[in-house]
Order: structure tokens, then C-alpha cells, then sequence
């Protein structure tokens, strides 16, 4: 009788130190760090918070608060620092980045654009971007490596490298991927994206030259987003299950972690993750408002 008491109890305190999602998760390395949120008494809460950056050099991560029109800073230790709406002009904002200049570009989906702020100058501009042929972009994810913005293309779902000038100057997927990619990221000159319909992770080269293929076992039920970590596995979200699903180069998996519900280490709706400056896992949650960062 004691051991069917005790066990519960040991349970529940190692789902709080290690979140799991089934038996297997004891294997995840992972461990709950912080929350990214606002309170109350700092401001207005975040509504479908969407996306993630982080800037090591000022050592800040920034939301796109897309249910508020907002962009949100906090400090490396997760201490809310303040909230920007270029004077209410931001509308329905989805992701975004700071270039090496201190410039915000910010996909805004209402308008279908990617947005340039900069801040220092009082500027603020929005860019539709096009093919070489005139056919327009629907931006969606923006990652930035180097002097190279890279965007998803909503219409397609290819992944696009723009210039310093928002031009389009090399395309990935294509005739590779007919399905079209749902989330790309890009680590040490290479573009990782994933699609959904047939639950593989395609790696390119910089010049657009597919590097593997990776057909993912034991798929995830409905894939959202992906990150690679430094150890070269791969990691897919699961916006329906709420739960992270790692995945070693081959495609085979080597555990799930996480829940899906509201409390500590369980995800709502969740629609991105990333590996931030400093290597931790981030999982940005539009259904509870919020960000979940681990640590190893």
C-alpha cells in the first residue's frame, strides 16, 4: 500500500523537474528555466504571442505580440524591459528580427509585408516583396544569417534568400518539396525547413543545392515549427499534442517531452520553437500567452 501512495507523489515532483509527455521522456535532458510573460502589474498580458528573438549582443529576447500589435523586450534573465508599437502602426504582426544595423524587420501579415524600423532614425517602412517576375510574396517565418535575410513564402511555401535590398536572390524547395515548407531555420550556413503533409526535414546548402532528406519515424500528429540543436538533432513542435518530438539525423526518434495544458512545462497551442543565443530551448505558446524556456 505504501509503494501505490509514494509513487504518485514522486511523479509529480519529476514532472515539474523534468516535464514529460510519455514514460519514454525520462530519457529528455531538458529542464524547466523561466517564463517570458507580462504580468498584470508590469502592463497589458501578451494575446497569441507568435514568434521569438534573441540578441546576444544586448543579450535581450524580443516577442511579436501579435494579438496586441506589439513587439516585447526582456532582459537574458526573463525581466520584462518594455513594449514598442511604432506608434500604433504595427498591424497583426507575425515575426521578426534586429539586423546588425539595430534595424527591426517585422513580417506584418495584415499588410503583407516585411516592415524595417528603425528606431534611431525614425523610420519606419513597409517593403512588398516580389519574384524577379513581378509575382508577389506572402511573407511569413524571417530568419537572418550573415548579410542574408531569409523568408517562407506563404503562397508556396518556399524559403527565399533576399539581398541588403529585400530582393530575392535564391530560392529553396521548389521541385524538391511540392508540398511546400511550414517552418524553416537556418544554423551555420545551412537551411533546415520541415513539411508537414509528409512529416520530413529537408537540409540545403546555402546555394540552394538540398545537402539530405530526413523522412522523420514515428511522425509527430501535426508538425508547426522545427529547431536543430548543436548536437545535430532535430527537434518539431507539435501544435495539436503540445509536445516536442527530437529526432536523431536518420529521422529516428529519440524522445518526446512536454504536455499539452496551462500549467509549468505544458504547452496551449503552442507555433514556434528555437534554440536561443545561449543554446536554450525556447517554445513560444499562442494559446497560454507566453514563452517556456529549458535548460540542460
Amino acid at each position: 500500500m505504501k509503494k501505490s501512495l509514494i509513487f504518485p507523489g514522486i511523479l509529480a515532483v519529476l514532472s515539474v523537474i523534468l516535464p514529460i509527455g510519455d514514460m519514454g521522456a525520462f530519457a529528455a535532458p531538458w529542464h524547466w528555466h523561466m517564463y517570458l510573460k507580462v504580468d498584470a502589474t508590469e502592463g497589458t498580458p501578451m494575446n497569441k504571442p507568435t514568434a521569438l528573438f534573441t540578441d546576444k549582443r544586448s543579450g535581450r529576447y524580443y516577442v511579436v505580440d501579435s494579438g496586441n500589435n506589439r513587439l516585447v523586450s526582456f532582459d537574458k534573465d526573463g525581466k520584462f524591459i518594455n513594449e514598442f508599437n511604432a506608434k500604433g502602426k504595427l498591424t497583426v504582426p507575425f515575426d521578426m528580427i534586429r539586423d546588425d544595423k539595430g534595424r527591426i524587420l517585422v513580417v506584418e501579415k495584415e499588410k503583407n509585408t516585411i516592415t524595417i524600423i528603425d528606431v534611431r532614425n525614425k523610420q519606419f517602412e513597409r517593403h512588398t516583396i516580389r519574384h524577379n517576375n513581378g509575382t508577389k510574396v506572402f511573407p511569413d517565418r524571417l530568419e537572418m544569417e550573415d548579410d542574408t535575410f531569409y523568408l517562407l513564402n506563404k503562397a508556396d511555401g518556399d524559403v527565399l534568400a533576399l539581398d541588403a535590398d529585400l530582393k530575392v536572390k535564391q530560392r529553396f524547395g521548389g521541385a524538391c518539396c511540392e508540398e511546400g515548407f511550414i517552418d524553416f531555420k537556418v544554423r551555420e550556413e545551412s537551411v533546415w525547413a520541415l513539411e508537414r503533409k509528409n512529416k520530413t526535414v529537408y537540409q540545403f546548402d546555402k546555394h540552394g543545392d538540398l545537402v539530405t532528406k530526413i523522412r522523420l519515424e514515428e511522425a509527430v500528429d501535426f508538425p508547426c515549427s522545427l529547431a536543430v540543436g548543436p548536437a545535430g538533432l532535430i527537434y518539431v513542435l507539435d501544435r495539436h499534442q503540445g509536445i516536442i518530438s527530437v529526432f536523431d539525423n536518420k529521422g529516428r526518434k529519440k524522445y518526446d517531452f512536454l504536455t499539452s495544458g496551462h500549467a509549468r512545462g505544458q504547452l496551449y497551442y503552442p507555433v514556434e520553437i528555437r534554440f536561443d543565443s545561449w543554446e536554450r530551448l525556447c517554445v513560444v505558446e499562442e494559446g497560454n500567452g507566453r514563452i517556456q524556456i529549458f535548460t540542460r
